[in-house]
């Protein structure tokens, strides 16, 4: 099975929760040990104790975009109301 094959930091998996069908994606970037992942209106994030934020592609496993700043809050990422 793909699952098995891949190492749970270089891996996403998701569940259509719908279909029941189950996706395995290769992370373009490994996800560090210490990491919480939330999944938040399409988007993956990872987030980790020092206060960084990477944005994963659940589609691709790609990064958009990545914050190293130790300023920001831990846990999941927070948006304003448009």
């Amino acid at each position: 099975m793909l699952a098995d094959a891949l190492d749970a930091e270089r891996a996403l998996t998701l569940i259509d929760a719908s279909s029941h069908v189950l996706t395995v994606r290769r992370l373009a970037q490994p996800r560090p040990e210490d990491a919480d992942t939330y999944l938040v209106r399409g988007t993956v994030y990872v987030t980790r104790a020092s206060g960084g934020v990477r944005a994963v592609s659940p589609r691709t496993g790609r990064t958009p975009w990545e914050s190293n700043s130790s300023v920001e809050q831990q846990g999941p990422p927070a948006a304003s109301p448009p």
